[in-house]
This record gives C-alpha cells, structure tokens and sequence, in this order.
C-alpha cells in the first residue's frame, strides 16, 4: 500500500511538473522608467538655436519671464524677424520685433524696422527648412524662468 501511495505521488508530481513545461513560471522583468525630457531639452535642434537667441534678448527686458514669441519670419538663411511680447514696466502688455542672427552676437538685439511677409516667409521657411514649434519655445522659455524662481 506504502508503494501505491508513493508511485501515486510520483506520478502526480511528474504530471504537474510536465504541466509546467518543467520550468517555473517566468516573472515579466519590470521596465526601467526613462526620465520625462524637460521642455528645453525636448526642443528639436532649431527650435533650440531660436530659443537661445530669443533668451539673451529677453534678459534685457524689464520683465524677462514674461517675454513670449507670437510671430517668427525669415529675413534669410541666418537672420529671423520675431515679434516678441512681454509686459513693461507699467504692467502693460507691449509687442516688439527683433532682427535676430542664430551666426553671430552682432545684430541680437536690433530692433527691425519692418516685418517680412507671409508668402517670402514661406517661401524661405520652406527653402531653409525651417519650421519652428512658437508654442514648444514659449514652453520651454516659461520653465527656464520658473526654474530661476521668476
């Protein structure tokens, strides 16, 4: 009876170990979280160059954390009209156009007298390939200031 009993066991343990394939079970590995990128470095590379020059020309202003691009236009390869607004030093809201050159620091923070229009903007917008992202530049502009506590 003692051999039933321990043949019957055997077997039963022989089956569930078949059942399983002879393995135990896998756990799922748990994926490594990647960190989220913050608005300035998820910029894409000319959005970039846009918002360091758009940064040092803000740092002049009365007010620097409140400037924001509304209007980008291409003068040329290297040269970009940007109307920029902000708040002066009455609390209200003033708009500005800035020749602006992503090559060299001469000419950062020339106002432009004159806007370029639509359809040469598109033109060269479309011949340079540029095609910035306003709202990711402003985002990232906001968290840069937020970051300093401003």
């Amino acid at each position: 009876m003692k051999k039933l009993i321990t043949v019957i066991l055997a077997l039963v343990m022989l089956a569930s170990l078949a059942a399983c394939g002879g393995q135990a079970p896998k756990s799922t590995p748990t994926p490594i979280p990647t960190p989220t990128p913050n608005p300035i470095q998820a910029l894409a590379k000319t959005d970039k160059e846009m918002y360091d020059m758009v940064l040092k020309v803000s740092e002049k202003f009365k007010d620097p954390s409140s400037a924001r691009i509304t209007e980008i236009g291409i003068a040329d390869k290297y040269f970009f009209t940007v109307r920029l607004s902000g708040v002066n030093s009455l609390g209200g809201t003033v708009k500005e156009d800035y020749y602006l050159n992503n090559e060299k620091e001469l000419g950062t923070d020339k106002m432009f007298d004159g806007w370029v229009e639509n359809g040469y903007d598109e033109e060269l917008r479309y011949l340079f390939g540029y095609d910035f992202d306003i709202g990711a530049i402003n985002k990232a502009l906001k968290y840069y200031w937020e970051e300093l506590g401003l």
